[in-house]
């Protein structure tokens, strides 16, 4: 690993854990406002079919998988080559002086050129790179702020839907919810009480 390459993993080293925290957190608040959303559906009545359960998982699910792999995508942004590329397109650095330090030296080239080159850069990157990468920070610190929000949104929503008792905890019993959906018939009784002895729809 060159001179170069380590200073850039050590300046995207925050960026690339302040993401990784704000998609875990829009991952997990998304999942949490859906199950919340469908629970409160189901006790408001809007909802009555029995696999309605399973469906809020399986959404909740697609909705974490896409999270997994826009995170992917996102971080392999912050990778050396990608950062030294993008510092290079915002004019911080003149074209090639990061990136050709990052590929395989040309054939005759001096290694003693070479290793002043990159000593220089990773001077350089670590005088001034915070600076170059603030347009980098400030859209990690926006997508952190969006993931606090999404991850507080998810909370309220699915705790005051009542998960724990009551009809939501329905939540909790995926298997119940399968065995109700494939019964053959589903008895609901018109009174919930009834005085003994007396007949009853």
């Amino acid at each position: 690993m060159t001179a170069t390459e380590h200073s850039l993993r050590d300046l995207t080293r925050p960026l690339r854990s302040r993401t990784r925290l704000a998609w875990t957190a829009i991952g997990v608040g998304a999942a949490a406002l859906v199950l919340g959303i469908v629970a409160w559906l189901f006790r408001l009545g809007w909802v009555t079919v029995p696999y309605w359960v399973l469906a809020a998982w399986a959404v909740a699910g697609v909705i974490l998988v896409a999270v997994v792999w826009l995170a992917w995508d996102h971080n392999r942004r912050l990778t050396a080559p990608r950062v030294a590329r993008n510092l290079e397109d915002l004019g911080a650095w003149r074209r090639g002086a990061l990136t050709s330090l990052l590929d395989s030296p040309a054939p005759n080239t001096s290694r003693a050129l070479l290793q002043l080159a990159d000593r220089a850069q990773a001077a350089e990157l670590q005088a001034r790179g915070t600076v170059a990468l603030e347009p980098l920070a400030r859209a990690a610190r926006l997508l952190l702020l969006g993931g606090a929000a999404c991850l507080l949104l998810g909370i309220l929503a699915f705790t005051s839907a009542g998960p724990v008792r009551g009809a939501a905890s329905a939540l909790w019993h995926p298997h119940r919810a399968w065995e109700a959906t494939v019964a053959p018939v589903r008895l609901r009784a018109a009174r919930e009480t009834v005085d003994r002895g007396q007949p009853v729809e």
